[in-house]
């Protein structure tokens, strides 16, 4: 199939995961279609996104009108043009979904004129999913949320996030440990997410006081943000910020990785680190709720944990010691790279093409 994407942010934010995720399925959707052409923004910053991204949607919608390919799988608000081209040329449109924001609003820490700008954005946004042929939903509460609204299409589709087969540190445990200078005796659990009030990193905190209060040789390395507000008498180590290569050394220096979340959001969302801690081949410790404890039961890559009860976390990762070396001899590779999970998508627009 002869596949365009489209999406209005730049790709070189060396943190940000959504930059660095976007990337990773280019290349996956570049490898899987037979002609393959990608529209994104080349400059960081905000003032480049409002003017350029419609110069952007004018570069796409010339191509759509020269080439007509087979479909447009688009992210974020600046594709109007586009969309209405391929209406008017018959090319199946889809969308990337990755939360209800008019939910999530209350989470962020603007006020005022950004705030407000922020929420006519997430409309335009909402206005587009509801455009196109196909909704690629990337937690299945956001489905079920679309569902209820009446605004499915029959060939719409909950794929998780996945991650890139060159994902892992080029050095091994021993030197990531030396490089961040962790001790090479001591017990080390990894959480690389964002440092965030819906990650509910204060859980991570209350873990590392179980741990300490029975002198369990563990110890939290964080490495998504600074821990500060959350962590003040610094009982967790923090090596932020780090870029991409950065956190897959500490993931590397790792016993096994951390996955906590807090349900306060209609999506608790589709963790990058998630597949970045399988890509390690590391053991992990997943919160129970759909998008973290579901697929590390489904690929046996861990366990369920509820971080919001440190003392029950605590137990589940001292038996874990126990048993960590056999673990370790018999991790295998799981089927959720980037290029699995862009087969989902290109099935489901193949069949909506019949």
């Amino acid at each position: 199939m002869h596949i365009v994407y489209f999406c209005d942010f730049d790709l070189s934010n060396p943190t940000g995961g959504k930059h660095r995720a976007t990337k990773q399925k280019i290349e996956a959707l570049q490898r899987k279609s037979n002609q393959f052409k990608a529209f994104y923004l080349t400059k960081p910053g905000h003032f480049y996104k409002v003017f350029f991204g419609i110069s952007l949607d004018v570069q796409c919608a010339l191509y759509l009108l020269k080439h007509r390919p087979d479909a447009l799988i688009a992210r974020g608000g600046s594709n109007y043009l586009s969309l209405f081209v391929t209406k008017f040329l018959g090319i199946r449109t889809a969308r990337e979904v990755h939360g209800v924001f008019s939910n999530e609003i209350n989470l962020l820490p603007h006020k005022g004129l950004r705030l407000k700008l922020i929420v006519l954005i997430t409309k335009f946004y909402s206005k587009l999913d509801d455009l196109a042929d196909i909704r690629i939903f990337n937690h299945p509460f956001v489905y079920e949320h679309y569902k209820k609204q009446e605004r499915t299409q029959p060939f719409d589709l909950v794929c998780y996030n996945g991650f890139s087969t060159g994902a892992a540190a080029p050095i091994n445990k021993e030197q990531s440990r030396k490089k961040y200078g962790l001790k090479a005796n001591q017990r080390y659990l990894a959480f690389t997410g964002s440092v965030s009030e819906w990650h509910g990193v204060e859980y991570l905190v209350s873990l590392q006081q179980e741990f300490n209060r029975h002198g369990d040789n563990i110890t939290i390395v964080v490495a998504g943000g600074s821990m500060a507000e959350y962590d003040s008498n610094g009982l967790c180590i923090n090596v932020s910020p780090l870029n991409e290569v950065g956190c897959s050394e500490i993931i590397t220096a790792s016993d096994a990785c951390l996955l906590p979340v807090k349900n306060n959001r209609i999506s608790p969302g589709s963790p990058l680190k998630l597949y970045d801690y399988i890509a390690h081949k590391k053991y992990i410790f997943a919160q129970d709720i759909a998008g973290y404890s579901d697929e590390v039961e489904r690929y046996d890559v861990g366990c369920t944990v509820n971080f919001a009860d440190a003392a029950s976390t605590r137990l589940a990762i001292a038996n874990f010691f126990k048993i960590k070396k056999q673990y370790d001899d018999m991790y295998e590779d799981k089927p959720v790279t980037w290029d699995d999970r862009i087969l989902n998508w290109l099935d489901n627009i193949k069949a909506s093409l019949v």
